[in-house]
């Protein structure tokens, strides 16, 4: 195998992670992460800062158990818009 073959398969194989789109429990958890590792991240194609994290997992931990379910069953755009809503609504 070439040199360049091995680099465009690596290269694929890359894009194929990156392209994984988390859902449910496991976008959470890598929102939880980015908060607990105070470090911003590509989540789905979408860069989540610390203060964005920090947003949604306040709300997410404040919510009920049904609340939480239906929250981690969508898109990380429409939590980061809920989650806005409910802040903004608070203050």
């Amino acid at each position: 195998m070439k040199k360049s073959e091995l680099k465009q398969m690596i290269r694929e194989e890359l894009q194929k992670l990156d392209e994984r789109k988390l859902a449910g429990k496991e976008l959470i958890d890598a929102i939880r992460n980015v908060y607990d590792q105070k470090q911003a991240q590509k989540i789905n194609g979408s860069m989540v800062d610390l203060f964005t994290a920090s947003a949604i997992i306040k709300v997410y931990d404040s919510i009920s158990e049904k609340n939480k379910a239906n929250l981690a069953s969508m898109t990380l755009p429409k939590i980061v818009n809920i989650t806005w809503k409910l802040i903004n609504k608070v203050s």
